[in-house]
């Protein structure tokens, strides 16, 4: 993985990020592709479906909820990548 990951631009630059490790980042670009290839952050939220959806049926209006209908692979890599780098950073 480390090799493959040797051959992107950008992962030199990911892997600087204290709490996205070789394995994590792998995954997430596994799933992703190319960060370079989205012109907007909001096209890779809406990939893993993270985007804000509203949760309403008939008169009731509940509000917004996650959608959930994108690559439940890409949203656990997330997820972790994120827990990982709240519990190591500082600040």
């Amino acid at each position: 993985m480390e090799a493959a990951l040797g051959k992107t631009d950008y992962a030199e630059f990911l892997l600087s990020i204290k709490g996205i490790g070789i394995v994590t980042l792998a995954a997430c670009l596994g799933e992703l592709g190319g960060p370079t290839r989205f012109d907007n952050p909001r096209q890779m939220s809406r990939m893993a479906r993270y985007n804000l959806v509203e949760d309403s049926s008939g008169k009731n209006k509940s509000g917004t909820k996650i959608s959930k209908r994108g690559r439940k692979n890409l949203r656990g890599v997330l997820c972790q990548m994120a827990l990982t780098m709240v519990a190591t950073n500082d600040g």
